[in-house]
Formats: structure tokens, sequence, C-alpha cells
């Protein structure tokens, strides 16, 4: 994925993206998804880009409590770091979602 097929980087002020579910925590997946969350927040410089990892909804634990769950998402941020994802983006971990901003916040 070199850039979102015609797109507008002023289009979008919010992207929610699944990065990966309870029925595919690869760590394939997690690199692929690495991947084009880098080319989206490249070309979206400007945009809140929050991620979701799906499945999870109906489990009370947070993410960081599911362990397979917590060992896909340090997989996932292992690839954002490897991939060289710029270092202004900032992230908080939410039970539901993961929630990257691109603009100081």
């Amino acid at each position: 994925m070199s850039k979102p097929p015609d797109a507008d980087p002023d289009e979008y002020d919010a992207i929610l993206m699944v990065i990966g579910g309870k029925s595919d925590l690869s760590a394939k997946r997690a690199i692929e998804s690495a991947e084009q969350v880098k080319v989206i927040a490249e070309y979206y410089p400007d945009a809140s880009l929050s991620l979701h990892l799906d499945g999870f909804d109906d489990d009370p634990r947070e993410l960081w409590d599911i362990p397979e769950a917590a060992r896909f998402i340090r997989q996932f941020a292992g690839w954002l770091h490897r991939l060289g994802l710029p270092p202004r983006f900032h992230a908080r971990l939410a039970p539901e979602s993961i929630h990257w901003r691109t603009a100081p916040p």
C-alpha cells in the first residue's frame, strides 16, 4: 500500500482502523496493520487515528489483561517502531482501542 487510493490528505480529520481481531492475532496481521497505519499516518498527517482491536468488546477485562490481545499489541507496536513511524505520534491504550494522535496533544 503506497498511499490510500483516491484520497485527499485534507479530507479526513479522524480515521478508525481495525488492526486485528480475536480471530486473527497473527504476527502477519500485526505487520500488515503496522504497514497500513504507517502509510495512513504519513498521508494524513493531521488526522487522528483511532485503532481498534476487534472481538473483545464483551470481555470485561482491559486489553492489556487479555494475554493474546496484549501479545498482539506488543507485536504491532514493535513493528510500528521497526518501520520508523515518526516520533511525533503519541499513543495511549484504552480498553477498547488504541488511539494515536498525529498532532501534539
